[in-house]
């Protein structure tokens, strides 16, 4: 359609200039996955990312001599310097006897990174968690329930509207039958590049699927198990959980059967919030939903934590003595909801933004994509708030294997 000259829209041809925005826009998705890959390696086959011999050393916990005398034949890079994986320092941790091992009698432990709003950084605090908890030492399943499937493109390496068929989506497990994640020839669940760390992905037609669910809710579509709708994903979880310790679900803005699904497989909720109004009114609307969600469901949560994202201080100011607006809302924050509130706070961080434009986290990238200052306070920020969960982890799990003697 035009007025006087102008394009306004495109009227009678509105399914042929969408679809054809649609292929444009994954055309250019794959050019910019093709330049990362020049520089990263591809995708799954992504070059491993490796540490020197001090950082290798805080991670084994032994001196970084120690490291050197223990492991003298490591990769040494162009300079002549020692570079190990995070397999390798496994490995090593577990022959020097530091590496963590889950409690004996505790349960893997599944959290939903779950919130009303978007914009709050929600999807690269849930990748940059499991990366960390991966560099624990942990065994991690990222179970990507977001259509837009950014968590899939960050962890996985690929533009998955191109690079997943239908046979890489747990979608016939969810919607027939749990068993079928289970199935040898399944791919439902697959390695990533970085050591640890599994993915069971998504893509765009988990719109499709979230509709096809709500079918099957209101009796309209035959599926081959008596598991309800709003439990399949647990029912398919809990088939696989004991090969990890923690699963990650990043789950969509809403509370749809998608997030109603991340909900009811999750023992734990952590919830990212802006310190901002309307970020804040946002959580009181997501509390009254959980509240009623837990009430009708009968659902109890382990665990539960507000995690303060995408703070930044305009004054310049300390953030202790600041009385920026997000200093503010942040104070309000503690003040309202307590304990509830982790005591470190992800940060906003062009590090972090730049570090996804390479569909990777800053924890995964060999070197930093723009400032090395830059790069080097967000891994300490990163490391301040997933040291903090980590720490929740274990006292958790230290309570249940108490319990269990």
């Amino acid at each position: 359609m035009q007025s006087s000259g102008r394009w306004l829209g495109p009227g009678e041809r509105s399914y042929e200039y969408f679809s054809s925005l649609n292929q444009k826009g994954l055309s250019e998705l794959d050019d910019i996955r093709d330049e990362i890959n020049k520089e990263y390696g591809d995708g799954h086959h992504r070059r491993l990312r490796t540490w020197g011999a001090q950082q290798a050393a805080e991670m084994v916990g032994r001196s970084t001599q120690w490291l050197r005398d223990f492991d003298p034949d490591v990769y040494k890079n162009e300079a002549g310097h020692g570079r190990w994986t995070l397999e390798r320092i496994d490995q090593i941790r577990e022959q020097a006897g530091t590496k963590y091992i889950r409690p004996k009698g505790s349960q893997p432990i599944t959290i939903a990174m779950s919130k009303f709003k978007g914009g709050v950084g929600n999807t690269t605090n849930a990748c940059h968690v499991i990366h960390a908890l991966a560099m624990k030492g942990l065994k991690v399943l990222a179970v990507d329930f977001e259509p837009q499937a950014s968590l899939t493109q960050i962890l996985g390496g690929i533009v998955p509207d191109l690079h997943l068929e239908d046979e890489d989506l747990p979608v016939e497990a969810l919607l027939k039958d749990p068993e079928l994640i289970l199935d040898p020839d399944s791919r439902a669940v697959r390695g990533t590049y970085f050591h640890n760390v599994d993915l069971m992905p998504a893509n765009s037609s988990f719109q499709d699927f979230e509709i096809q669910l709500l079918s099957q809710h209101f009796g309209n579509d035959d599926s081959n198990t008596d598991v309800s709708p709003q439990n399949r994903l647990a029912a398919v979880l809990d088939l696989i959980k004991d090969n990890y310790d923690v699963i990650i679900i990043d789950c969509p803005p809403s509370l749809g059967l998608l997030t109603m699904n991340g909900l009811a497989a999750a023992d734990g909720i952590i919830t990212s919030l802006k310190p901002e109004l309307l970020d804040r009114a946002s959580l009181v609307a997501y509390t009254d939903a959980l509240a009623g969600y837990t009430s009708m469901s009968e659902k109890e949560f382990k665990y539960f934590r507000l995690l303060i994202s995408q703070y930044q201080d305009s004054s310049g100011q300390d953030r202790v003595t600041s009385g920026s607006g997000h200093r503010r809302n942040e104070i309000a924050v503690r003040r309202v909801y307590g304990d509830a509130v982790m005591d470190n706070i992800m940060y906003h961080s062009r590090a972090i933004a730049d570090a996804s434009t390479s569909l990777s986290t800053v924890l995964g990238l060999e070197k930093p994509v723009g400032s090395r200052g830059a790069y080097k306070r967000a891994v300490g920020v990163i490391a301040s708030v997933c040291d903090e969960i980590f720490q929740d982890l274990n006292d958790i799990w230290t309570m249940e294997a108490d319990g269990d003697e």
